[in-house]
């Protein structure tokens, strides 16, 4: 059993996190590790009737957060410069009844969105600041004024479809909350002022994102050897053109065309980039540009249901020749330990677009569909509950590996096409993530140093041998007697959640199509 904590520490770690709140550590991973435990000891010692509080009156944040920005309070303190405003003078600035206005800054203290310093002052906190920039307040708008409505008739259209699983972008919860026959999209064409918060609070959630080429090679994979008049890049439905900006950006030598395509009101607002062609497409209509070396989708494939997502994909695959590649970048959910962030995306694309985020083996089965087989996914990142307690600042490496070898990850059958199709496998830890490639090159520079490392690293090196057999390089002449040789020792002790999975993804393994093996 756990030791219990003494009355005397419990005390001590309360005035800790008391000083913590005043000095906030500078470091973006230290703050994350204290979010994430925080996060957990507030929902360890929640009592039962604060659970029910806490989850029952969040629509009022949302609530109360609008009309905030409506009355410019957030502005309004933020400009401040860190002096605090009387209840007096905020009432002259929003031309808001005085008592009305101290109750909506009431709660806005209480829920921690300002700070009140004083007795009817208030002031600006980090959560301010942040709800003063113009694209999150944007995203409250378009939260409160498009999205909430959307979710709030979710159980009743749920309901009325039997709990089947959406799969009709003309028919969600979306059309009954607004009482429209419009796709989303469409709709939101006929809002221009709805439509223009949705844009601005997109480029504010996105700004800050990695760029998608600091992780892929494109270069190696995709221009090589492109000439001049070749079509080197097509940003399928790419919006304004950010992505062909960031590839003519990042690697401006590089020969080839780059296409961006999109709807007419997108192109109409297309970014100035030098070398950049912008022409009007429709995705779902035959793909114009023909053996393009790679087709790039951003984000597209989570807005539809497989169905929509298939026919996107059959017009690529109509338009390649023997050298074209489909990119797809787009979230990748784990089987297990899904993010909060995550999972509500995809909940909130299931409701308004019948879209959703998949997991790996979902995006197996729908490139399936489409006749695609994944070449190279260029980063799997494994999240594995157990590992995310390890410190890796603080642990050995070979106690990581060992630790990796011995976490559930290892234990489940897809751990085999996770690692081979990976161009690159990271472990997600506690503070950070790493990649197995670094960790295996310093657990073989300590084992250099002591003997017992070298055993260890021996005994690792054996077992994650199995993932690398599988890998890209390794599979780019499929021997099916290898393969099966390599498969009486790799999938041994391991295990799939759904027992028509082993077949699927041992047929995956020897380069077969799931398709044909789901049919018989």
């Amino acid at each position: 059993m756990a030791p219990t904590s003494s009355q005397a520490e419990v005390d001590s770690l309360i005035e800790r996190l008391e000083v913590l709140t005043k000095d906030v550590p500078a470091d973006e991973a230290t703050r994350k590790k204290l979010y994430d435990v925080t996060q957990k000891l507030n929902l360890a010692v929640e009592p039962a009737q604060m659970t029910v509080q806490r989850i029952m009156y969040t629509p009022l944040q949302l609530t109360v957060a609008r009309i905030a920005c409506d009355l410019h309070i957030f502005e309004l303190l933020a400009q401040a410069d860190g002096s605090s405003i009387d209840i007096e003078s905020l009432a002259r600035s929003t031309k808001a009844d005085k008592v009305l206005l101290r109750r909506i800054l009431v709660y806005l203290a209480a829920t921690g969105m300002v700070a009140e310093p004083v007795e009817d002052t208030f002031a600006a906190n980090n959560i301010t600041q942040a709800l003063a920039i113009p694209g999150y307040e944007a995203g409250i708008y378009h939260n409160f004024d498009t999205a909430l409505a959307t979710w709030q008739h979710l159980p009743e259209f749920l309901r009325d479809t039997d709990y089947k699983n959406p799969s009709d972008s003309l028919h969600c919860s979306f059309q009954l909350a607004h009482n429209t026959d419009l796709h989303t999209f469409k709709w939101a064409l006929t809002q221009p002022e709805k439509f223009a918060n949705f844009n601005k609070w997109m480029t504010a959630a996105r700004a800050g994102e990695k760029n998608w080429l600091d992780d892929f090679p494109f270069e190696t994979e995709v221009g090589q050897n492109v000439q001049p008049e070749e079509v080197l890049f097509v940003d399928v439905g790419g919006g304004i053109g950010t992505q062909c900006r960031n590839l003519k950006t990042k690697l401006p030598h590089l020969t080839g065309r780059v296409v961006l395509q999109d709807l007419a009101p997108a192109i109409k607002q297309a970014l100035p980039v030098e070398g950049m062609e912008a022409e009007v497409h429709d995705f779902y209509t035959e793909q114009p540009v023909k053996g393009a070396r790679a087709y790039y989708l951003r984000k597209i494939m989570h807005d539809y249901p497989d169905n929509k997502c298939t026919v996107i994909l059959q017009k690529l695959v109509e338009a390649m020749n023997e050298k074209s590649v489909i990119l797809i970048d787009d979230m990748i959910l784990p089987t297990q330990g899904t993010h909060w962030r995550g999972a509500q995306v995809d909940l909130a694309m299931m409701a308004s677009l019948a879209g959703m985020e998949r997991s790996e083996k979902q995006w197996t089965s729908l490139l399936d569909l489409a006749g695609l087989r994944v070449k190279k996914t260029s980063l799997v990142l494994v999240l594995d509950t157990a590992l995310q307690t390890v410190t890796l600042e603080t642990t050995s490496c070979y106690e990581v590996l060992l630790r990796v070898f011995t976490s559930g990850w290892t234990s489940r059958l897809w751990t085999l096409q996770e690692g081979g199709l990976a161009g690159s496998l990271w472990f997600y830890f506690y503070d950070q993530a790493e990649g197995y490639a670094i960790l295996k090159k310093r657990l073989s520079l300590e084992g250099s140093e002591d003997v017992r490392v070298m055993i260890i690293f021996e005994n690792l090196r054996k077992h994650f041998q199995w993932l690398e057999m599988y890998s890209v390089e390794n599979a780019a002449k499929p021997d099916i007697q290898h393969g099966l040789l390599t498969l009486d020792h790799a999938p041994e002790h391991r295990l799939v959640g759904v027992a028509t999975d082993e077949a699927l993804c041992i047929s995956t393994l020897l380069g077969f199509s799931p398709k044909e093996i789901q049919q018989s």
